[in-house]
Formats: C-alpha cells, sequence, structure tokens
C-alpha cells in the first residue's frame, strides 16, 4: 500500500487556489510575479509556466528541462527569475506588441532577494500580466536593467 505525501496534497490545493484567484479578477503586474514566485518554490513547473507568454513559455519550459539534465542550477530560468521582494512598480509607456499594430501595456518590477536586485519586465497578454522572455532577454542586454 503506496502512502500519500501531505505536503504534496497542500501544494496541489494551493496551486489550485492560487490558480483559481487569479482566474477570477484582474491581477496587479506584483501580483502575478508573486503567483510564479510561489508555484516555483513549491516546485509546481506548469503553474510557474503559466507566467509566460505562450511562445516564451517553450523557451523557458526548453531551459528548465536543460538545466535539470545537465544540472546547471546557477543559469535556470527559476534562479534568474525568482527574488522575493517586489521593491518598485512602474508602468512603462505601452508598446507596440511586434508586428502588429496595436499597443500593449508595459510593467516594470524591481525584484529583489537578499542584496541582488534586478529589473523584470511584465506585458499585458490576454487580460494577464506575463512575462516575454524574449522581450526580457533584449531588455537585460542593458546590464543596468539586469543586475544593480
Amino acid at each position: 500500500m503506496k502512502c500519500f505525501n501531505g505536503q504534496r496534497i497542500i501544494k496541489a490545493l494551493l496551486c489550485g487556489l492560487l490558480l483559481s484567484l487569479a482566474a477570477g479578477c484582474s491581477e496587479s503586474p506584483e501580483q502575478a510575479y508573486y503567483r510564479m514566485v510561489a508555484a516555483a518554490k513549491m516546485g509546481h513547473k506548469e503553474a510557474f509556466l503559466e507566467g509566460f507568454t505562450p511562445d516564451s513559455r517553450k523557451l523557458i519550459e526548453a531551459l528548465l528541462e536543460l538545466s535539470e539534465l545537465y544540472s546547471l542550477r546557477q543559469r535556470d530560468p527559476y534562479r534568474l527569475l525568482v527574488h522575493t521582494d517586489v521593491i518598485e512598480t512602474e508602468r512603462a509607456e505601452p508598446e507596440r506588441v511586434p508586428g502588429q499594430q496595436e499597443l500593449r501595456e508595459v510593467a516594470l518590477l524591481t525584484v529583489q532577494v537578499g542584496r541582488s536586485r534586478r529589473k523584470i519586465k511584465m506585458v499585458k497578454f490576454d487580460r494577464s500580466w506575463k512575462i516575454d522572455a524574449f522581450e526580457l532577454e533584449s531588455f537585460w542586454e542593458d546590464r543596468s536593467n539586469f543586475r544593480f
């Protein structure tokens, strides 16, 4: 007879609660980010990946698999994106969606863990705040946005 792990059940229930709350109301960029952080810390990969645009979700999923396969924990997406505190949020000017005429909202979050700070760029995608990994990479090319 197999015993059930109570922690797993609690984690699954918490993730389900977080996802249902997020679906029922409009989240702020901070709430969307904290939802991703909670999912990552609980080891709920699918809930973490929900925080990305569909195209970048595929990229992040592949990077997570590669980092697990080759034990590259220092450079995995969890390590780069999951910080514990949002220090500041600023709304940037709306930007054009690449290849389209429509504008979308942009928020810049300054996040911190310990003494390490960095900026996370989030975009409004289908009424939810998400990280577009491709845009974030370009945003981080300016090293002042990556770590300060």
